[in-house]
């Protein structure tokens, strides 16, 4: 697949779906001025180019300015007081998703086998997958998933000893965030789906046995 397709075609998605009145279930605590801003600060950082090695040991690890924005917009979201109660278990939450996304991309660098689709997907589908099992709700997983990722980078070049180099923010990295992201997603709805289902299936049967009685 090209690189990048997958980020562009989510893009295409969540615009869609903001132009068409999800705003509320996508991103219910954002106006659209910080919308618009958040946009153009990230399309300048991504014009820019610029490009960051923030751990001095290991220079294999790069990181793009968008992502940087990013970064500081998803901890300013974070710290916002609405959070407070669920700070502490979702830094848990990453610290586990990121050990797992480093661990499993360091194994398949070196020996790519037992792949579900692409050896470079393994990570972002099975982080993705335990997301939704953690929360359900679509702006925790967005920040947490991102968090994952950029940690989870890190640590696969840590665990490579610098061998292998891990660049944060270009098109490969955006389309395993994205792909991420759309497998929580997809998995909050089945989560919810099953829920509902469950629920009338368990009134339909209570509505029968008092029926009978």
């Amino acid at each position: 697949m090209i690189a990048g397709y997958m980020t562009v075609w989510l893009a295409l998605i969540i615009v869609i779906l903001l132009a068409t009145g999800w705003k509320p279930y996508i991103a219910p605590k954002l106006g659209a001025p910080a919308i618009l801003l958040l946009a153009a600060t990230i399309g300048f950082a991504a014009y820019a180019g610029y490009w960051w090695t923030p751990i001095a040991g290991l220079p294999s690890v790069t990181i793009h300015g968008a992502v940087a924005v990013v970064l500081v917009a998803s901890f300013l979201a974070w710290a916002g007081k609405n959070n407070s109660g669920q700070r502490g278990y979702l830094l848990i939450c990453v610290l586990m998703l990121a050990i797992i996304w480093g661990s499993i991309s360091s194994l398949y660098t070196h020996d790519p086998v037992l792949y579900w689709l692409e050896p470079g997907w393994n990570s972002p589908l099975l982080c993705g997958l335990l997301c939704c099992v953690f929360t359900t709700n679509i702006r925790y997983q967005a920040g947490a998933l991102l968090w994952t990722s950029v940690i989870g980078g890190v640590i696969s070049a840590w665990l490579d000893n610098g061998t292998y180099a891990v660049t944060i923010g270009s098109a490969g990295w955006w389309d395993s965030y994205c792909l991420a992201i759309a497998t929580a997603c997809c998995g909050a709805i089945m989560i919810y789906l099953t829920r509902q289902t469950l629920a009338v299936a368990g009134r339909t049967w209570i509505g029968m046995r008092g029926g009978r009685e």
